[in-house]
């Protein structure tokens, strides 16, 4: 939640206009679902992908994985999209107060 709380600040600092900053906003979102899911492990930062914890987390419950992929990708384009449009709106309500 942190990338699209970034992302989110990012675009509302930037000139960007509302719908073109949540389409790169949603662009941001899609792209690290499918970073998250092809990669076991970040490759710069060599830490293990938030994906892997979750699928672990549903194993360690007694959840079907099957389509694990597919609850992790939803939730994280649900969720961020929402946090990263109030970011955006935010901030870019103060830079209108200033």
């Amino acid at each position: 939640m942190l990338f699209s709380l970034g992302v989110g600040i990012l675009l509302g600092i930037s000139n960007l206009g509302t719908p073109a900053a949540m389409v790169v906003l949603a662009a941001a979102l899609v792209g690290k679902v499918v970073f998250d899911i092809r990669w076991d492990r970040v490759p710069v930062l060599d830490r293990v992908s938030p994906y892997v914890i979750y699928y672990h987390n549903l194993q360690r419950a007694g959840e079907p994985v099957d389509q694990a992929w597919i609850s992790y990708a939803l939730q994280l384009l649900l969720f961020g999209a929402v946090l990263g449009a109030a970011a955006y709106g935010l901030v870019r309500y103060i830079r209108y107060l200033l």
